[in-house]
């Protein structure tokens, strides 16, 4: 209830939700069998990154992810195999999560498609038309008239300077921030990153730290391990994603399921690859019919 008026959750959350405790009960009943703790992983990884995106970005899958998803329905199938399990029909409550996923993901597709056709017509109403050619009325020239080469004042129109609507705003005292703007404080705490400023904390600044160092170098991408050891974390089982969860709602935080996390994830640090991060510069979204 103490959400932005603009907000709205992501259609796909509840479906994500259902999805993931599921799986969590699975996996817990696999636990005897070989490889559950790396296909665990994986999934939820895979999730984390759906709830993570942009709800328009859902329609663009990585190449890389097939691979991830491959790997755990090998799992299942050698679970099968060594439990010697056979074909069950599928429960009433299983039936009915299933259609509803069916229904869920084709209204998001239906959504989907509506938006890119609004933004489509918006974009058409938006050009220019050409402009009709007015015919100029003949120079009258008037020896009283200053000229133009005259060094007296100028005239209040000629006195004028075009100013927008930004400047207006914001007076002589608060220059305008280059949209291509990309800069840090020494210890990385605060970072303007193409125009727009973050802050972070002591933790959170040591890894971008790190991928800062492998952008500039044409936005090269690090492990999550080597983020962890170069950051001076301790823990076996570093995950950059625990490290950007925040604690208490700010204008520098958002929703992730039911976590609080940094506004950067999933924008400018963007997953590269299993267990690989990189920054990434705002998309520039290309419309093309």
């Amino acid at each position: 209830m103490d959400a932005k008026i603009s907000f709205q959750p992501h259609p796909l959350m509840p479906l994500i939700v259902n999805l993931r405790l599921r799986l969590e009960v699975c996996f817990e009943k696999l636990v005897a069998f070989s490889g559950t703790a790396e296909a665990r992983e994986i999934a939820f990884g895979l999730l984390d990154i759906l709830v993570s995106s942009e709800p328009d970005d859902l329609q663009v899958v990585p190449e890389w992810t097939r691979g991830e998803v491959n790997k755990v329905e090998m799992f299942i199938e050698q679970c099968r195999y060594a439990a010697k399990s056979k074909p069950y029909e599928l429960t009433p409550a299983e039936k009915a999560c299933i259609r509803a996923a069916q229904v869920g993901t084709a209204e998001h597709r239906g959504r989907l498609k509506e938006a890119w056709a609004n933004c489509l017509r918006n974009l058409d109403r938006q050009k220019p038309l050409p402009r009709a050619s007015v015919p100029q009325a003949p120079e009258h020239h008037d020896e009283k008239a200053p000229s133009s080469t005259s060094t007296g004042p100028l005239a209040p129109s000629a006195e004028k300077s075009v100013v927008s609507p930004a400047q207006a705003t914001q007076g002589p005292s608060s220059p305008v921030m280059p949209r291509e703007r990309c800069e840090h404080s020494e210890d990385y705490c605060s970072v303007i990153w193409f125009g727009t400023r973050y802050e972070f904390t002591k933790t959170q600044a040591a890894c971008i730290k790190c991928l800062w160092a492998e952008w500039e170098k044409g936005g090269l991408a690090l492990a999550e391990e080597t983020i962890g050891e170069k950051a001076g974390s301790a823990s076996e089982s570093f995950r950059l994603f625990h490290t950007f969860r925040m604690k208490a709602k700010s204008k520098m935080t958002k929703r992730v399921g039911k976590t609080n996390v940094h506004i950067v994830w999933g924008t400018m640090i963007v997953p590269a690859g299993k267990g690989k991060f990189r920054l990434e510069a705002p998309k520039k979204r290309q419309i093309t019919r």
